[in-house]
């Protein structure tokens, strides 16, 4: 028998929702310097390391994790000001967003998402069978809660998904127009709000969500706490609903590493602040960097509230030879929608200043 032909029996157990699903390819290839995937350019401090082997050498490796992450748990509650009962812990917000979708929608069911947004929120609807409804924001990327209510209404959506500031947009809805949205709809509202800690705090939602009995707030370790490694993520929602995403989590979901190591990152909030301060600096050093480019290949570089910027390019064939550009010089930004967006993640400033200098290159060259 060949390969093909072993191959071509082997498909009969591909089903065909899996067939139809499109594999998420990240970029594992090595670079120089990496803006492509939204991570803090800062590593903990020596201080926090220290504190990590220490940790370390405490853990018990023959036994299961904390099923819980009780520990963790109570030390992101206090932070945030929720209740510990309101919170469970998710091997990254990855794997939360997966059970939430596949837990609360059911084949035949319908899911909201509106674009452009996180590409794995309709990952995961696909993959739980649901229909996926797709809201297209106008022109500006804005999000307008009220017409995307309607949409919601209109299509009899039972879940709706997005995130808040917006990857890869960068834009926010106030708080003030998200209360009203979960107010006046009938679906659950998942607000994904990895990013919020480089907006204005004041906007998140996330003390509404013990509020509201049908809204589920999302944060995470991986940006702004600048634990990537870690993959950690949290859902707050009322406590029926969190009861109901512990029923369906597997029961050792998180490992003690990350339990034990997160807790520590999160004891440390004065470098985090610190942290997050400055990669709001850098944000908009690489804004106006690139707005005094002055180049009209780019039609539009829209104003950030998260740790990267977004700009639409007037030709995508532009976005394209950039993008491919910088890969042989060692630089790693995103490339979407086939060259029509280019995404750059705000690293440090002589990294800025080094993708910068080589777009400036690629222009005159």
């Amino acid at each position: 028998m060949t390969i093909e032909e072993s191959v071509k029996m082997q498909n009969k157990y591909i089903t065909k929702k899996i067939e139809k699903l499109d594999e998420y390819l990240p970029n594992t290839a090595e670079y120089n310097i990496r803006l492509d995937a939204n991570e803090s350019p800062f590593i903990p401090s020596d201080k926090i390391l220290n504190e990590f082997k220490s940790a370390i050498d405490k853990i018990e490796f023959n036994r299961y994790p904390d099923p819980y992450a009780t520990e963790l748990i109570e030390k992101f509650a206090k932070i945030y000001n929720v209740l510990p009962d309101n919170v469970v812990a998710g091997n990254g917000s990855d794997e939360l967003i997966s059970l939430i979708c596949n837990g609360f929608c059911e084949a035949g069911m319908i899911a909201a998402v509106a674009i452009p947004d996180f590409s794995m929120y309709e990952f995961y609807n696909d993959l739980a069978g649901a229909r996926v409804e797709r809201y297209r924001k106008n022109d500006a990327l804005d999000l307008n809660m009220d017409e995307f209510g309607k949409f919601i209404k209109e299509n009899k959506a039972n879940i709706a998904i997005f995130s808040n500031p917006c990857n890869p947009t960068g834009k926010i809805v106030s708080r003030d127009d998200l209360n009203k949205f979960i107010e006046s709809t009938e679906a659950l509202v998942i607000v994904d709000e990895a990013y919020m800690e480089f907006a204005d705090k004041s906007e998140s939602v996330i003390d509404l969500a013990q509020k509201y009995d049908n809204l589920i707030v999302l944060k995470t370790l991986s940006k702004a706490f600048g634990s990537a490694a870690l993959s950690l993520g949290f859902a707050i929602s009322n406590l029926e609903l969190i009861k109901a995403i512990k029923k369906i989590k597997s029961p050792y979901n998180v490992n003690t590493i990350s339990q034990v190591l997160g807790k520590i990152i999160l004891e440390n909030q004065d470098e985090i602040t610190s942290n997050v301060k400055q990669i709001r600096e850098n944000v908009k050093y690489l804004y106006d960097k690139l707005s005094s480019i002055g180049s009209d290949i780019f039609e539009s570089i829209y104003q950030p509230k998260t740790n990267f910027v977004l700009m639409k390019m007037s030709d995508s064939k532009f976005g394209v030879e950039i993008f491919e550009y910088l890969k042989v010089k060692k630089i790693a930004i995103r490339c979407m929608s086939g060259g029509k967006y280019l995404r750059i993640s705000a690293g440090k400033k002589d990294e800025i200043d080094a993708v910068i200098g080589e777009i400036e290159d690629y222009l005159h060259g």
